[in-house]
Formats: C-alpha cells, structure tokens, sequence
C-alpha cells in the first residue's frame, strides 16, 4: 500500500527515515564487497552513455513550469530544485556540467545541448 503524506514535511521526515534505515547497513559493507558487487568498468560506462541524454537536460523540467501553473504552496520547493539543478549560480555544480564533464572524461563526445 502506497504511503499518503499530507505535506512536504512528512514526506521528507519519510524520506530521512528510510535513509537512516539504509545508511546503518554502510559499516558492514566492506571494501571486498563492493569489488564483488561492482559492474565492470565496460558496464559502466555504456550506462553513463545511455543515459547521457537525460542527464543533460536534468532539471531542465522545472523551467517549463510558469509561477502560475505550480500551485502555490509547492512554488518554493520548485524554484529550490530549479536553482540547486543549474548548480547554484555556480557552473562547477551545475548537474549538466558536471554530467557532460564525467562523459568527457571517459572518452565521450556529445554535441552541446545548446546546438
């Protein structure tokens, strides 16, 4: 059954009490695990290039809202996801940036997302 949260608050109070569910696990999993667990490099890197498309334009849903269709009690929450996705009005911490800066370093080359 699908949890109802009356408010954002609720759901972020859920959403930490998850978290901290998953994080307590965090100190028994060891480095040799991880290894074990690791998709190979090869694998990883076809997976950053599928799905580069989608995490260069990440974020960029919320510009298509206009102040007046976000009802106002969300409107605050959208602007913040907004700013912190276009990295805060710094470049370095712009998700796409960052995104076009990881595929980069792996070897892909994509166009711009501007051309």
């Amino acid at each position: 059954e699908a949890a109802a949260f009356g408010s954002v608050r609720q759901l972020v109070s859920h959403i930490r009490t998850l978290a901290d569910a998953e994080m307590s696990t965090v100190p028994t999993y060891r480095e040799e695990a991880a290894r074990k667990d690791a998709p190979s490099k090869d694998v990883v890197c076809e997976r950053i290039r599928q799905e580069t498309p989608a995490n260069s334009v990440d974020g960029m849903w919320a510009n298509t809202f206009t102040p007046t269709s976000v009802p106002k009690r969300w409107q605050l929450l959208v602007e913040k996801i907004r700013w912190e996705e276009q990295g805060e009005g710094e470049l370095e911490k712009n998700h796409a940036y960052i995104w076009r800066q990881l595929t980069r370093s792996i070897g892909l080359r994509f166009p711009q997302t501007e051309d």
